[in-house]
């Protein structure tokens, strides 16, 4: 990402907190956001606002990440 992105880019990302979904990924923290993007800020925006099945939001909602270039 870094590589193609602009000194002040901006990244959306829609991240699912950690937990057991069946054979769905298995969700990242922020901090591990922020461990796979080096370079980048990342903050924490609001719960995604949607109806999704239970075996996605068991183990939370899922957030809108913000990520930009440091």
């Amino acid at each position: 990402m870094s590589a193609v992105a602009a000194p002040e880019a901006t990244l959306l990302m829609l991240a699912f907190p950690p937990g057991r979904r069946g054979p769905l990924s298995r969700g990242v923290t922020p901090a591990e956001i922020e461990a796979a993007y080096p370079g980048w800020n990342v903050t924490e925006g609001d719960a995604l606002d949607a109806e999704l099945p239970r075996i996605v939001t068991k183990d939370g909602q899922p957030h809108w990440y913000r990520l930009t270039r440091a």
